[in-house]
């Protein structure tokens, strides 16, 4: 029997034997939930494969964003491009996932 409150399928399903809370929870908020969109891509649902990796690179996204706040705001110069010049990364890159009014997927 599973336990999809604790420990769902699409959780500890992964060859290695570990359990995607078990990484995720050494990172971050958004690094830890790109971790767990990346972990879980077509197991939960495999018709939403894409929209899973799409969350992922939303949170990376969102992490990139925090980032280069806080290092502008302590006066540190970035060598790495402005959000605005991210996409497309590479001729045919899909556009990432529109966000709500709480700044999530929806």
């Amino acid at each position: 029997m599973t336990d999809n409150i604790n420990h769902p399928k699409h959780y500890t399903s992964h060859p290695s034997g570990v359990e995607c809370v078990e990484i995720a929870e050494h990172f971050g908020f958004c690094l830890g939930n790109a971790i767990k969109y990346i972990w879980r891509a077509g197991l939960k649902n495999k018709n939403a494969e894409i929209e899973d990796l799409q969350k992922a690179h939303y949170y990376i996204d969102r992490e990139i964003r925090r980032l280069r706040d806080a290092a502008i705001q302590a006066g540190v110069h970035l060598a790495a491009r402005p959000p605005e010049t991210l996409w497309p990364p590479f001729p045919g890159a899909t556009p990432p996932i529109e966000t709500n009014q709480h700044g999530n997927p929806p």
